[in-house]
């Protein structure tokens, strides 16, 4: 299925939307079980609390984070659906960016992941001059990981259940995919 995609900047009173993909099972399901460092966490669920309280510090360290940091969610061009969420923050401790993407639960499946990464590696290089990105993650996430090896991302790292994988700015444009 071809999707177009469009990454949108949320408003402030758009984060609804990011509360929603947090708190909702069949979207955070990746992160059961695992003890993490966020108030509210439930490992049963892997959903993380994302209060209206929350929404104006969040915004203004992600959203308005500079070129250090990029947050967007994807939305779908032919009628403005939101169907997840990409990000981006520079590494302190090596020189690339990690990123993240997340799918809506429900959206999952429908050929999304592909054109989200796309936009968000297109984001990093062209936009950000990115000299790298890379992602890390359970190998167990075959689908997470077909998806960085299909858009051009290496294994660098595979240890203790873990896969890191990285792209440079010379491969993706190699790839021209753009």
């Amino acid at each position: 299925m071809a999707c177009e995609l469009a990454l949108h900047i949320p408003k402030p009173e758009e984060l609804w939307y990011r509360q929603q993909l947090m708190e909702d099972p069949e979207t955070m399901h990746y992160n059961r079980g695992y003890t993490l460092p966020f108030a509210g966490y439930d490992p049963e669920t892997g959903c993380i609390p994302f209060p209206p309280d929350q929404w104006e510090g969040w915004y203004r360290q992600f959203v308005c984070g500079g070129p250090e940091r990029f947050y967007a969610y994807l939305v779908r061009v032919e009628d403005g659906v939101f169907v997840g969420e990409v990000n981006l923050h520079k590494s302190g401790q090596h020189p690339w960016y990690e990123m993240g993407i997340v799918l809506e639960g429900k959206h999952r499946g429908r050929g999304y992941a592909a054109p989200g990464l796309q936009l968000l590696l297109e984001y990093a290089f062209q936009t950000l001059g990115a000299p790298a990105v890379h992602n890390d993650f359970e190998e167990t996430r075959q689908a997470a990981v077909r998806l960085h090896l299909n858009a051009g991302f290496q294994i660098c790292k595979q240890e203790h259940g873990l896969m890191e994988l990285l792209i440079t700015r010379e491969q993706f444009l190699e790839r021209g995919v753009t």
